[in-house]
């Protein structure tokens, strides 16, 4: 897969090319992005040295919940969006993420079978 920027056009162009996979390719992506989201962010998205320094210090749980919900939202080729605004351009204190976590899973022994969609929302908390 080509890298694509950590923008909301660069994780479209993901999701779109992600959802042209084969079942099985698709699944193993899944089956990446749940076992390993940071590594596979990295791995499929070009991160300034910030980006990446973030993502490091984010909590181990909130990843594993992160990499929970993004993998069942590929596994049934569910719309996954981001809103990542430039930063501020006065000092800003903190960077929020808040996820919109609208999936379904009537059965879970077929996550394929998932409806609904996911959202990240990136907020700056000014100084």
């Amino acid at each position: 897969m080509e890298k694509q920027t950590m923008t909301t056009e660069g994780v479209d162009a993901m999701q779109k090319e992600l959802y042209t996979f084969p079942d099985a390719m698709l699944q193993d992506q899944a089956d990446q992005i749940t076992n390993d989201f940071r590594g596979w962010l990295i791995e499929n998205f070009t991160l300034d040295d910030k980006q990446v320094n973030y993502l490091s210090g984010l909590e181990d749980n909130f990843i594993s919940y992160c990499g929970s919900v993004t993998g069942t939202a590929v596994r049934a080729r569910l719309p996954i969006g981001l809103d990542y605004p430039s930063p501020p351009s006065r000092p800003f204190s903190s960077k929020y993420i808040k996820v919109d976590n609208n999936v379904t899973l009537p059965d879970p022994s077929h996550p394929e079978s998932a409806t609904g969609s996911l959202s990240f929302l990136i907020t700056y908390i000014l100084s």
